[in-house]
């Protein structure tokens, strides 16, 4: 099973401070990924954000995997 981290990447990084209007940076690793914010509000946000996108994509990878194997 692997992760799309590239549709991860567009939807955090299209979301903007509400308050400095700076944008997400999304960084992935070997160890995982980092997500860059202007401030401790907004960094917040985008954690609760990045938890559901993730699931979503998580999920949407093991119906896929599911898929394959079934056939």
């Amino acid at each position: 099973m692997q992760l799309d981290y590239n549709v991860i990447k567009r939807k955090i990084e299209k979301e903007s401070c509400k308050i400095h209007h700076e944008k997400a940076v999304f960084k992935k690793s070997i160890k995982g990924f980092t997500i860059q914010t202007c401030c401790q509000e907004f960094e917040k946000i985008i954690g609760l954000k990045s938890e559901k996108i993730i699931a979503e994509e998580t999920k949407k990878a093991v119906e896929t995997s599911l898929k394959k194997m079934f056939k």
